[in-house]
């Protein structure tokens, strides 16, 4: 059986390779032009890369609670991390585009970083002026509409638990700017691509799950120690009941197409 895996892991990096490569010059292309077709270009990127991406691996997506999301509405979306295939997974599973909140260090890995800057906000973590700045920025997004996606873990969760301990920025943008937290838990990357192992890949069906967002128009930054908690407490119990109990989330998946 590891023997399959393996070689299941290796055609599917192989996959995932040639498709980037394929991918890549309309990349630049769009980055190229600017403008209007870069923004549809962007937009479209966010249902159909994922599922160029991994359709030829056997990984598909189904999303739950999407009736708890207003696509007109801006947000601060959390998620938990526990798979380098999440950052295919939550836009995949989303029914309206964002911008990610991102480490530095992925703007300074050649091609990569210049694409990701397209979909992301970079902030050097342990330098204040630029987490100043990126707070800046995060807040003129959130003015124009756009809505940002924070993992309050900081890092990958490569450990046991549910969850690591959250960072409190997500939280404190949510109150400042009195922007609604839309919670998108993924359920089950980490059976498909484990946290420490970037091209394992493994077919199967990723599922995510919208819980109903938390309005922060009236809480204050006393409020965010519960904010933090309160979010905390319903990611582990969408986790918790998925691996309980599979027919918590019955094959009723909602298409975003």
């Amino acid at each position: 059986m590891k023997a399959v895996r393996k070689i299941w892991a290796l055609f599917g990096a192989v996959i995932f390779i040639v498709t980037i490569l394929v991918f890549a010059p309309m990349v630049v292309l769009f980055k190229i032009i600017g403008g209007k077709p870069q923004e549809w270009f962007i937009k479209k990127s966010y249902y159909y890369i994922p599922r160029i991406l991994f359709t030829p691996c056997f990984i598909t997506f189904e999303t739950y609670g999407l009736d708890n999301i207003d696509i007109n509405e801006k947000y601060i979306i959390v998620s938990n991390h526990k798979s380098l295939l999440d950052i295919f997974a939550n836009p995949a599973c989303s029914p309206f585009p964002f911008k990610f909140l991102a480490k530095d260090e992925i703007r300074r890995i050649p091609f990569v970083g210049w694409v990701a800057s397209n979909f992301c906000v970079f902030v050097k973590r342990r330098d204040k002026i630029s987490r100043g700045i990126v707070l800046t920025h995060l807040k003129e997004a959130l003015a124009n509409g756009t809505s940002i996606l924070v993992y309050p873990e900081g890092t990958r969760n490569r450990s046991e638990k549910p969850l690591l301990p959250f960072y409190d920025g997500a939280f404190r943008l949510a109150i400042e700017t009195g922007t609604p937290i839309a919670i998108q838990t993924l359920l089950n990357t980490d059976n498909f691509n484990a946290a420490d192992k970037a091209l394992d890949l493994h077919p199967g069906k990723v599922k995510c799950s919208w819980s109903p967002p938390i309005d922060t128009s009236a809480l204050t930054i006393d409020d965010l120690p519960f904010l933090k908690e309160r979010v905390t407490r319903i990611m582990i119990e969408e986790l918790e009941s998925y691996h309980s109990e599979k027919t918590s989330h019955p094959d009723t998946s909602i298409s975003l197409k």
